[in-house]
């Protein structure tokens, strides 16, 4: 599976809110019930996360997330070096209401 073709799966599941799609960029809401099939999705694309939900961020996930907003210990990050440059998803579950923002992202090596 490519990048693009990815982000194509992704759009394809059933969404809260697809907020925003670029080449390289693309954020949806989801709620924790269908959370499942598309973590297969990224597990099938990314290996598993880089940053599980629940553990305190490395050096190297902060590092990597940090132009995209962070990553907290209570979101999931996965993480690839592709031929275009990093790819990671980030996952961030939201406080107050069973829903869970989704970003995957294509970009430049972080500095």
């Amino acid at each position: 599976m490519t990048f693009d073709e990815l982000l194509v799966q992704i759009e394809s599941k059933e969404c809260q809110e697809k907020r925003d799609r670029e080449t390289d960029y693309l954020e949806v809401v989801v709620t924790r019930a269908l959370l499942e099939s598309f973590a297969a999705l990224l597990a099938a694309y990314f290996g598993p996360p880089f940053k599980p939900e629940g553990e305190k961020p490395s050096a190297e996930a902060l590092r990597h997330a940090e132009p995209y907003g962070g990553i907290y210990a209570g979101q999931t990050m996965y993480f690839r070096r592709g031929e275009e440059g990093p790819e990671l998803a980030l996952l961030w579950p939201w406080g107050s209401q069973p829903m869970v923002t989704l970003k995957i992202i294509r970009g430049a090596e972080p500095a």
